[in-house]
């Protein structure tokens, strides 16, 4: 995701994503289903569905026929009051993390599904408004036997960049290890 912040919050952004695995075949799909004319909907009920408020436009999405290469897509992205603006605080424009655990869900029966192995990575950089900057959190790396995740945050420049990546090394996760997903998950 690149994007720029202007000083009333208003995002505009050019998301990128290319994928392979799973969720591929899931988009696909749901591709295929529809008309080409019908794509920008696709791609805008999808970014609601993440949490995304703003508008999509601009959708190029390759052929989900052409097996032959990950699938892409790509789309133009505007929001205004992007996050949390009006109190001055931003998230970068990245999805969530897909982990699948709440602090009130009882010990499964059956080992966790996390749908890996598989890499998950979001990369973003946002051009703040000139004269501002930005607070950042620090980088996390968190690591178990099934799973890492990094995080790292910078700003130079007057770019806000992000980078966050989630290595599922492994397709489920055993029982007795449910206290360690929990610890991960958090």
């Amino acid at each position: 995701v690149r994007g720029t912040l202007s000083a009333d919050g208003t995002l505009k952004a050019h998301f990128d994503v290319t994928m392979r695995g799973d969720i591929e075949l899931l988009l696909r799909s749901a591709f295929h289903q529809v008309s080409a004319a019908q794509w920008q909907d696709v791609i805008q009920a999808m970014v609601r569905a993440m949490g995304f408020a703003g508008t999509v436009s601009n959708v190029d999405v390759d052929n989900p026929e052409n097996l032959d290469k990950p699938f892409h897509y790509a789309y133009d992205y505007v929001r205004e009051n992007y996050s949390d603006w009006p109190n001055l605080r931003i998230t970068p424009p990245v999805f969530f993390i897909p982990v699948g655990y709440s602090d009130d869900q009882e010990k499964p029966v059956e080992p966790i599904d996390l749908g890996g192995p598989a890499t998950i990575t979001y990369v973003t950089a946002v051009h703040l408004p000139k004269d501002f900057s930005a607070e950042i959190p620090d980088s996390t790396n968190a690591l178990s036997d099934f799973a890492t995740y990094t995080s790292n945050y910078t700003v130079a420049g007057g770019v806000l960049s992000a980078k966050r990546e989630l290595v599922l090394k492994k397709a489920k996760v055993p029982l007795s290890a449910w206290d360690d997903y929990r610890k991960f998950a958090k």
